[in-house]
């Protein structure tokens, strides 16, 4: 299969070449306009080739474990069968709602501030910092949450997993919340500001909603992150075996139950991991949807 795709582009490449030192000028225009747009084609398709590989291969091994016990039973002890992800799922829910009501707010906030008000060195610090941060391994966070709460209090709670992905969340939405009130068209604020609104009133009323669309997205990205994050929570959640809705106790989450699972030798473990794995995958497509639902049905109409 590789020695036939090596021989087929070597072949494209001589043809082309040859195609190029022949054909006349508007030929060859047009001849490098194809090429273009067939090469954008094929890496389309070969960057999707691992996705599609990935999502058909969950679809084969963890539909047969999606069925009434994924979802209502928790963690029985390890080999025997009858498990379920209930606990996990509850866990997930709570952790990343907590960490997005700790993150979102507080990333906006900075990239209006950014986008708006921040000049000198002391936004530039912020820029350079939350460039940094975007790139920070999820793994620095939970040591941080661990040193900040578990430490500190001695005991694994869903707070400090909260505090641990908010803080891999706020770079991504602070950066994308920047660029994209900076996209925002300059005459909607100058006719704002011809109506007698204040600056807080223009933000809030009109730059606001014209990048509502951007922002959402910035969220989802920040969501679709922390949503499969399992190094932080080692460190600060733990995880456990039963269903808890306390913040302050230790709690389960989805991504490290599948880790944990993965990790034994049970049959039953590992299939339970993969049918977490596939749940965890349409959990993330199913917000991101929803999420863009919601941008499209109110963005609003500046025509």
């Amino acid at each position: 299969m590789i020695r036939a795709l090596l021989i087929g582009g070597v072949a494209i490449v001589v043809i082309y070449t040859i195609l190029i030192l022949v054909l006349p000028w508007e030929s060859r225009r047009r001849v490098r306009h194809l090429a273009t747009y067939a090469l954008g084609v094929c890496c389309t398709i070969v960057a999707l080739i691992p996705l599609v590989m990935l999502v058909t291969y969950l679809v084969k091994a963890g539909a047969p474990g999606l069925g009434a016990d994924f979802f209502t039973q928790v963690q029985k002890p390890i080999g025997e069968p009858g498990s379920g992800m209930k606990h996990a799922i509850i866990g997930s829910l709570i952790i990343v709602s907590l960490a997005s009501a700790i993150g979102v707010p507080i990333g906006i906030l900075c990239g209006i501030y950014l986008a708006e008000v921040g000049k000198g060195k002391f936004a530039a610090a912020i820029r350079f910092l939350s460039e940094v941060m975007t790139g920070l391994p999820s793994i620095i966070a939970g040591i941080l949450g661990f040193a900040l709460i578990v430490a500190r209090y001695e005991r694994f709670s869903a707070w400090a997993g909260a505090l641990a992905l908010s803080i891999l969340m706020i770079p991504v939405v602070t950066r994308v919340t920047e660029e994209a009130i900076r996209l925002v068209p300059k005459a909607l604020r100058e006719a704002s500001f011809g109506l007698g609104a204040q600056r807080w009133q223009t933000v809030v009323k009109v730059v606001l909603p014209s990048a509502r669309s951007a922002i959402l997205t910035g969220v989802i990205l920040a969501v679709a992150r922390v949503g499969g994050e399992t190094a932080p929570l080692l460190f600060t959640a733990a995880g456990q075996s039963l269903v808890n809705t306390d913040p302050s106790r230790a709690m389960a989450a989805l991504p490290l139950s599948i880790y944990l699972n993965a990790n034994q030798p049970f049959d039953t473990s590992k299939q339970l991991a993969i049918s977490g794995a596939l749940f965890l995958v349409i959990w993330i497509a199913f917000v991101n949807f929803v999420i863009r639902w919601i941008a499209a049905k109110t963005q609003p109409r500046l025509s």
